[in-house]
């Protein structure tokens, strides 16, 4: 009989020693200066795709939040983090992100515990709080919580760390400071740098396509820290200080991108407009404008590949004309174009390409692919104009589709002259 109590004692020992190890706390707590709720935006857990919490403050009237010091952890080790806003705009409510990652598609429920202390102060008295929570989500199906909305506009003003947007950095020692260089995932339509404190630094800062560029104006010692906030974030920038003259790596460029000028290249070039001229020629001559545009393309590139061997890729951006001399030739281009496919390899390059600009401080093999494949989208256009050139030549002498084809062509390039006359 003793025999069979102690196994009886033992077993219920085993079962409740783990919910002793594993504390679970409410899910919201009433303090001396108010309400504070652990929400979710989410009712259960998702299957892909990051998990996002909050901790709400919800204070009494008269209580501001003075410190406030929390740390997260879950219940199976899933990584998750809390975040602080950059601001809080969002009255009465002031809301902690909290952001979990889960590392494999979740089948058993999981518990997300957040401990801590806060001070809160009423005019001059403040007082020191624990604060315990825990929210548990199943793996079912996850709809949107009413508490989302709030949360959402948490997230949106919570800086990201740098890694998790790819935002790329450099700090190198000048003489007149440390020069800042960031390499933004999107291209920054706006930027205003804040400090540690969150106060607003009016700095000078040279922008090109994605990278920009100031002098932190700050003392620094071996690591730099402050707050980048553009049109689409708030950024948490953290840069360790290299030795000085260590050179800045040119910005990353994605084939995509590179695909993407290029088309813009033959769109935006004058090859279109002498394609869709609307002179009657016989198809012989067809054929022999068609070879004579193809052997000046690959001459062209042959002469932009030596300009880039010797100046860079500077030439292929603009010419050194002003505004109104471009807009002068742009609008003779779309007269005299059609006449002769050496006009064409004359206009091709005379237009501003503001789409090429990214590309000016990259590498020479970024720049050749981009020469090479402008070159060989044009080509390719002008061969499959060969392949098919009697379909083609029946389409464009057509008298039916002459006024659609004309203003498909020539439209692009007019939206460039209004491009050049308003922005460049």
């Amino acid at each position: 009989m003793i025999k069979k109590v102690g196994i009886l004692f033992s077993l219920i020992f085993l079962l409740v020693r783990p919910l002793a190890a594993q504390q679970i706390y409410p899910s919201h707590q009433a303090t001396i200066f108010g309400k504070v709720n652990l929400i979710s935006c989410t009712t259960a857990l998702r299957k892909t795709g990051p998990i996002y919490l909050g901790v709400a403050f919800t204070p009494d009237p008269g209580w501001q939040l003075d410190q406030v010091d929390l740390s997260v952890h879950a219940s199976d080790n899933t990584p998750v983090e809390i975040f602080t806003p950059f601001e809080q705009p969002y009255n009465p409510e002031i809301i902690y992100p909290i952001s979990a990652v889960l590392l494999e598609k979740p089948n058993h429920p999981i518990s997300f515990m957040v401990e801590g202390s806060v001070r809160a102060c009423f005019h001059s008295a403040c007082a020191l709080t624990p604060i315990r929570l825990a929210l548990t989500l199943e793996p079912k199906i996850a709809a949107i919580t009413p508490e989302c909305g709030a949360l959402s506009l948490a997230l949106a003003n919570t800086p990201i760390p740098m890694h998790a947007k790819r935002v790329n950095g450099w700090a190198v020692p000048e003489q007149d400071g440390v020069r800042i260089t960031l390499d933004f995932p999107k291209i920054p339509r706006s930027l205003m740098i804040y400090d540690v404190n969150k106060n607003p630094l009016h700095l000078d800062i040279q922008t090109k396509a994605k990278r920009v560029s100031f002098l932190w104006p700050e003392p620094t010692g071996s690591f730099v820290h402050f707050y980048a906030r553009t049109h689409y974030h708030y950024y948490s920038i953290d840069l360790n200080v290299l030795p000085p003259g260590t050179p800045v790596p040119p910005p990353p460029v994605s084939l995509f991108s590179i695909f993407q000028a290029c088309l813009l290249f033959f769109l935006l070039s004058a090859a279109p407009i002498f394609w869709a001229r609307t002179t009657i020629v016989s198809q012989k001559k067809f054929h022999s404008d068609t070879k004579q545009i193809m052997r000046l393309t690959v001459t062209v590139t042959v002469a932009m590949l030596i300009l880039l061997y010797t100046r860079g890729l500077l030439p292929l951006t603009y010419v050194p004309l002003s505004k109104t001399n471009t807009l002068i030739a742009m609008g003779l281009g779309l007269l005299f174009v059609p006449a002769s496919p050496l006009l064409v390899a004359l206009f091709v390059f005379l237009t501003p390409k503001p789409y090429f600009m990214p590309f000016v401080e990259c590498n020479i093999i970024t720049q050749v692919c981009i020469i090479m494949g402008c070159a060989g989208i044009s080509l390719l256009a002008f061969l499959i104009q060969l392949l098919y050139e009697k379909q083609i030549f029946r389409v464009l002498q057509g008298n039916k589709n002459i006024s659609l084809i004309w203003w498909s062509c020539r439209l692009p390039w007019i939206g460039l002259m209004l491009y050049t006359y308003f922005y460049l």
